[in-house]
């Protein structure tokens, strides 16, 4: 199963209607980069209802190769460039909401889905 790594507004969305952990019964584990743990622990400090990745043992993070990096557009967040980032390293899926590093993902040739299509799979596998 290739890699799945996620960006913060799909974590945030699936957590908010209480359907994260489709992540886990779709995927087993998740990559959340570095950049997308720190924008999640900012906006927990904000009160922001974000899951508490800690205490998910199926999330792990990882930092992307910095020369990988540097090929993603700089014009996009952290979070979006570090998910494509690793996304062209390990051959994986990237779960990306914003219409900007989706683009960028699809013009760099990483294959991507987002929340919608994550809900759209976990009802056609009989998971909704």
């Amino acid at each position: 199963m290739p890699d799945v790594i996620v960006n913060a507004s799909p974590l945030q969305y699936l957590h908010q209607i209480q359907q994260l952990d489709l992540l886990r019964a779709m995927y087993g584990r998740v990559i959340v980069p570095q950049g997308v743990r720190r924008e999640i622990a900012i906006g927990v400090a904000r009160g922001v209802d974000l899951p508490a990745l800690d205490s998910l043992a199926w999330v792990a993070t990882e930092i992307p190769d910095p020369h990988v990096l540097a090929g993603v557009p700089s014009a996009l967040g952290t979070g979006e460039r570090e998910v494509i980032a690793l996304a062209l390293e390990r051959g994986g899926l990237a779960v990306l909401d914003d219409r900007a590093a989706r683009v960028s993902a699809a013009m760099l040739g990483v294959v991507l889905t987002g929340t919608l299509g994550i809900l759209v799979k976990a009802k056609l596998s009989g998971l909704l």
